[in-house]
């Protein structure tokens, strides 16, 4: 399979959302932060194929607009989850707080643009030497056996109590979601994955969730003097719902692991 056009695509889609007026929209980072994680995966399969010469990996200035649009996400995110919960509970909206969480946003917003004025025209010949290599069978089935090995190494961890590699078992789940679509068809593994595709899709975001309120219960705590605040009763019942959120999808994720071994194991078949 040659891949070319899809890093064109991905690439096209980059350059568009760094000159975009609406960079700063919540949709519109979700759907950039996407083109990055599919142009790492097959940056990541291209590496296997030693005839391919990769120039370089994902470039730094791109890395790091990817994480400040992350930034930036996860702000108007917790946004959301204050005035949900005020709603919900019937509580006043902490507006302090939230004044906080905005403050906070417009700085990363600052930041964001200007990193995607330093984000220059990425183009295909810049990372892959000779991207018009055709990949080969052998090599995306190492890529779904090296990842299968990763998620089972992963899996031998109390990866419960620790939040980066629960989460680098999402990226990985997310790899061979992205890579499925390379995959020849009709093939055994093409439909393999396409058959667990909707517990594959509802595992990983149950540990996104699961990241992002652990993003919440941080910023929260990074707030000066909140305990002190004349909010702190609303923020400590913001804080007690975000904590049992967290509990509760702990216990959801618990219950997919083993479903999660089971199918690394079979895609290593």
């Amino acid at each position: 399979m040659i891949i070319q056009n899809r890093i064109k695509k991905r690439l096209a889609n980059i350059n568009q959302f760094a000159k975009s007026k609406n960079r700063t929209k919540t949709k519109a980072i979700h759907r950039f932060r996407l083109e990055v994680k599919k142009l790492e995966a097959y940056l990541e399969l291209l590496d296997l194929q030693k005839n391919c010469m990769l120039q370089q990996e994902i470039p730094d200035r791109l890395v790091k607009l990817y994480h400040e649009a992350g930034k930036g996400r996860k702000f108007s995110l917790e946004l959301d989850a204050v005035r949900t919960m005020s709603r919900d509970q019937a509580f006043s909206k902490p507006e302090v707080f939230m004044d906080w969480l905005l403050s906070s946003k417009k700085k990363t917003n600052h930041k964001l643009a200007k990193k995607s004025r330093a984000l220059h025209n990425l183009k295909v010949k810049g990372l892959v030497k000779y991207p018009n290599t055709r990949i080969s069978h052998h090599e995306w089935h190492r890529f779904l056996v090296n990842r299968a090995d990763c998620m089972l190494e992963l899996l031998a961890l109390d990866l419960l109590t620790d939040l980066h590699s629960i989460h680098q078992l999402r990226k990985l789940i997310k790899s061979v979601l992205y890579i499925q679509p390379l995959i020849e068809k009709p093939s055994a593994v093409y439909s393999f994955i396409e058959s667990r595709k909707d517990f594959l899709k509802q595992a990983e975001s149950k540990i996104g969730s699961l990241h992002d309120h652990a993003f919440f219960l941080e910023d929260l705590e990074k707030m000066p003097g909140w305990e002190q605040s004349p909010e702190c009763t609303t923020l400590e019942k913001i804080k007690k719902g975000w904590q049992e959120n967290i509990e509760s999808l702990k216990e959801d994720i618990q219950k997919l692991f083993p479903e999660v071994q089971q199918f690394a194991l079979e895609l290593k078949k």
